[in-house]
């Protein structure tokens, strides 16, 4: 039942240490794996901004290169004698005229052969409902040319739509010779595909006044504008490009997943645009915008790409890193499970070992390998083992002193008074004037005394005590001058054991003074030795008076200290000092029909005997 509740505690003690183990290495795992993959991310961020940057670098010396080639190409529109002439006809003709001039203007436009050659393309002229007259390239330039006059005449006649925006090339005040600016409203050109369109303008002054005459107008098609960065659209990537003018209007773009850029993100992106052809990043939770400043452009690049992607692109770093960590953490607990199993191995190691002091057995020591907490523990165990085995050796020593001087002191006691009885005896035989049984007498104690007295060991063998009881018997004999029959009955494998002495003589002398005392028929003593499962049952009977209840209640009240019966006493506490409580002496008497006296103690050969002493 103890073994079973231990077994169940260490199951319970490595049940408690895997799941411990195990969560502080999942836990470990997770943080690091949260760790990389946040490092992971930033990298693959770092790197797409990179490759961004580029981009965006390319594209915004692309548009500045589209507009510089639109810059001269009006430059080359400016010079054309027949633009001159336009503005200067142009200023002095009527509503009337300059009407009959539109309607004349095919013939005009053969005048424009060398406009067609600065264009590299083919050229048509067409006059609209409003006399202006645009020029149409393949490329989806478009060209317009109107003066001030005109414009300030028929400004009744323009749509409202039209008026506004004409005043807002009037009213502005370039910062450039040549202005790209966007056009906010489309003036419905026949050869226009785009509503959105970007208009370059120069405000025409006469060189020799330098009055104001009119305006130069090229507006160019959102698509031939489109076509610079429509190439660095990536669907993987899923981004959307954006061109801002410098008041936060969007011009221009490319939009396949019809997103959107927050107000608030476009009003953060103008603060942020100081310095023209620096890239700069600004992020909310679902987009990162990569903007630039074009240089000499007051607009702004926006490449916006989706958070979403950066995970995409990573995503087979991600699961080979998830794999090698899984991998790695199965691996981690499996590493745990056998630490556990070794760890709790050793606790069952060191628990056996203290089990087995616990049952007294001390010739254990703990095994030192590691030099850990374990083996300190297990070389405090072996220090206490030590401690406990000189202690209990020294108790024993202490204990074995103590049983030898309790047995020399019973003994001794016993001794005395056999001493004592027999000098009383040989003092009335030498005042009887018995000198020959006073010689006998001497002669058999000092045989007797010869295998009594030997303090060195209390043991004799079986045959040894039965020869000092013969020996006493013969005095007994010769002092009362009675005849006694000795009966003594041992088998002669039984001869050799071992026997504590003088534990049968005080037993014969009782017989003799106590059962015998008064009784005139014929005396006789019986020892029987004999043995019974590792017992050895010795019996000494008599057939004297035998000892009445009262008296045979007093005698066995050794037990409980009380006897008068020194020899009985003396016999009863030597084997129970010897052999233990399990031992002792039965007496058995009835009145008149004898007694007897049974001695049991262990059953010990010479040979067991003396490697005991060994």
């Amino acid at each position: 039942m103890k073994s079973n509740r231990h077994k169940h505690l260490l199951h319970r003690v490595q049940t408690k240490l895997i799941l411990t183990y195990s969560i502080i290495v999942v836990a470990v795992f997770m943080i690091v794996y949260s760790v990389s993959m946040y490092m992971l991310k930033n990298q693959v961020k770092k790197e797409l901004l990179r490759t961004d940057k580029e981009a965006l670098t390319q594209i915004s010396n692309s548009i500045v290169l589209m507009t510089d080639l639109m810059v001269e190409k009006m430059i080359a529109i400016y010079s054309n004698d027949y633009i001159q002439w336009f503005f200067a006809e142009t200023s002095d003709l009527g509503q009337e005229e300059f009407k009959k001039w539109s309607v004349e203007s095919y013939d005009t436009a053969r005048r424009l052969k060398e406009v067609r050659k600065t264009l590299r393309s083919n050229a048509m002229l067409y006059t609209l409902i409003d006399g202006s007259n645009v020029l149409v390239t393949n490329k989806g330039a478009i060209f317009t040319f109107w003066s001030s006059d005109f414009i300030s005449e028929y400004t009744m006649n323009i749509s409202k739509e039209r008026q506004e925006w004409d005043d807002y090339f009037i009213d502005s005040e370039w910062n450039y010779k040549w202005e790209i600016v966007q056009n906010r409203k489309s003036m419905n050109f026949q050869e226009c595909k785009n509503e959105n369109t970007l208009a370059c303008v120069y405000c025409y002054r006469s060189p020799i006044s330098g009055e104001q005459k009119g305006y130069i107008c090229m507006n160019i098609d959102a698509d031939e504008l489109n076509r610079c960065y429509s190439s660095y659209l990536d669907e993987d990537m899923g981004n959307s490009i954006y061109i801002f003018d410098g008041n936060g209007e969007q011009f221009s773009g490319l939009n396949p997943y019809n997103t959107k850029i927050p107000q608030e993100a476009v009003k953060e992106l103008l603060l942020l645009s100081d310095n023209e052809g620096v890239s700069f990043v600004y992020e909310d939770k679902a987009y990162i915008y990569n903007c630039m400043k074009i240089p000499s452009r007051n607009w702004i690049l926006i490449n916006q790409i989706p958070i979403s992607c950066i995970d995409k692109n990573n995503s087979a770093a991600r699961d080979l890193l998830f794999v090698i960590f899984v991998i790695g953490g199965l691996g981690a607990c499996g590493l745990v499970v056998v630490f556990t199993y070794k760890f709790s191995y050793r606790i069952k190691y060191l628990k056996g070992l203290m089990e087995n002091a616990a049952g007294e057995k001390y010739d254990l020591s703990y095994e030192v390998n590691y030099y850990d907490e374990f083996d300190e523990i297990g070389e405090s165990f072996n220090r206490m083992v030590g401690d406990i085995k000189n202690y209990t050796a020294k108790l024993v020593q202490e204990e074995k002193e103590k049983k030898i001087n309790e047995i020399n002191y019973l003994h001794a006691q016993i001794n005395t008074h056999f001493l004592y009885n027999i000098f009383n005896s040989i003092k009335m035989l030498s005042l009887l004037n018995r000198n020959k049984d006073i010689n006998n007498v001497i002669t058999s104690l000092s045989k007797l005394l010869r295998g009594t007295l030997d303090v060195s060991d209390e043991m004799l063998t079986i045959e040894e005590e039965l020869e000092n009881v013969k020996h006493y018997f013969k005095i007994e004999e010769i002092i009362h001058l009675d005849e006694v029959v000795l009966n003594v009955n041992c088998p002669e494998e039984l001869e050799c054991c071992m026997i504590p002495k003088l534990l049968l003589q005080p037993i014969v002398e009782n017989s003799f003074i106590h059962g015998f005392k008064d009784v005139h028929y014929k005396k006789e003593i019986n020892i029987d030795v004999s043995e019974d499962s590792g017992v050895m049952i010795i019996t000494v009977k008599d057939n004297g008076c035998g000892i009445s209840g009262q008296q045979l209640m007093n005698i066995t009240d050794y037990r409980h200290g009380y006897s008068r019966s020194i020899g009985l006493k003396n016999i009863e506490e030597r084997i129970r000092i010897l052999y233990g409580q399990d031992y002792g002496i039965d007496v058995e008497s009835e009145w008149k029909m004898g007694t007897t006296v049974t001695l049991r103690i262990p059953l010990i050969t010479r040979q067991d005997y003396v490697m005991k002493i060994i």
